[in-house]
C-alpha cells in the first residue's frame, strides 16, 4: 500500500471509525494521491531540501556519525531522515516531529490489526529519491537489488525476474558498524546489529516488538531519529503490488521516441 502525502484530511478518521473502515477510507484517498504523483514527489524533494537547512546541525552533533561517515555521507543520512520528516508530518502537520513519527507508528499498527499489511511509501517515488542522494550515502546503508529468482505470487510461484527492484539493508555498509558500535551500550541495537550481520535484515520478532513499542524511543535524538527513518524507507510495497506493475511494464512496449518516466506514471 502506499500514500501520497495530502494525508490531513485522514488522520482522525480512527477516532470514530472501525478499522475496515478507514481502511477503505484510506484505500480511496491512496488512489486519489497516486493521480497527483509528479506533484507530489516535487513537494517532498521541495520538503526535503527546506528541511536540511534546519537539521544539520543536529545530526553533526551525534559523534559516532560524525567519526564513521564522510561529509558526503552524513548529507545523505540528513536528506534521509528530512524526507521521511516530511512523511510523518503530513500525518499530522501540528505535531511536533518526534511525536509526528509515533503517531505515524500507531497509525502503522492500526492497519496492520486491521488489514495485515503496512502503510509504505510508493516503490517508484522511493527509488527517485534515494537514486537521488549521493550514492555512497545510499551505500552505506542500503543495497538495491534488480534480479529475483523466486517470489510467491497469489497462489503461484513467479521465477526468475529480471530488473525487478527491491531495497534492503546492507550488512557490510558503514550504517552497520554504526549499530555495532551503539550495541556497545545499547540491547535494542546489539541485537538489531546481530540479525542484520547474519541474516541482512531485521527479523520478523524485532520488528514486531519495535512497532509495537516505539513510544519506548525518543526520535528527537538522532540515533533514533535515523532508525526510524531508515525503518520507514525500508518497508517495501507488497510482492503482489511489485509483481503487478512488473507484469504490466512487461507488456507495454513503448514507442521509440517515449520516455520511460512517462510510461512508469500511466502503469503505477
Amino acid at each position: 500500500m502506499s500514500f501520497g502525502l495530502s494525508y490531513q484530511s485522514i488522520y482522525c478518521l480512527p477516532l470514530f471509525l472501525s478499522s475496515n473502515e478507514v481502511g477503505d477510507l484510506i484505500e480511496k484517498y491512496i488512489d486519489i494521491c497516486t493521480m497527483k504523483k509528479n506533484l507530489l514527489f516535487t513537494a517532498i524533494v521541495l520538503a526535503v531540501v527546506l528541511l536540511s537547512c534546519n537539521s544539520r546541525q543536529s545530526i553533526e552533533t551525534d559523534e559516532l556519525i560524525a567519526e564513521l561517515f564522510t561529509k558526503e555521507e552524513i548529507q545523505g543520512l540528513r536528506l534521509m531522515i528530512n524526507y521521511t520528516d516530511s512523511v510523518v508530518s503530513c500525518v499530522n502537520p501540528n505535531a511536533n516531529i518526534a511525536m509526528a513519527y509515533h503517531e505515524y507508528l500507531d497509525m502503522q499498527i492500526q492497519m496492520l490489526e486491521a488489514n495485515g499489511d503496512l502503510i509504505a511509501i510508493s516503490d517508484l517515488e522511493k527509488y527517485h529519491f534515494l537514486e537521488s542522494i549521493n550514492k555512497s550515502a545510499f551505500d552505506a546503508v542500503f543495497n538495491m537489488l534488480n534480479d529475483a529468482r523466486r517470489i510467491k505470487y497469489k497462489d503461484t510461484i513467479v521465477t526468475n525476474l529480471t530488473n525487478f527492484k527491491q531495497l534492503t539493508l546492507s550488512p557490510n555498509g558503514k550504517y552497520s558498524k554504526y549499530l555495532i558500535r551503539l550495541g556497545e551500550h545499547d540491547d535494542f541495537f546489539k541485537s538489531f546489529s546481530s540479525n542484520l550481520t547474519a541474516m541482512g535484515c531485521m527479523s520478523a520478532s524485532q520488528f514486531n516488538w519495535f512497532i509495537h513499542n516505539h513510544k519506548n524511543f525518543d526520535f528527537s535524538e538522532v540515533k533514533n531519529r535515523l532508525f526510524v527513518s531508515i525503518f520507514i524507507l525500508r518497508i517495501e510495497e507488497s510482492y503482489n503490488k511489485k509483481i503487478e506493475r512488473y507484469m504490466k511494464m512487461k507488456e507495454y512496449t513503448p514507442p521509440a521516441s517515449e520516455d520511460l518516466s512517462s510510461v512508469l506514471v500511466r502503469i503505477y
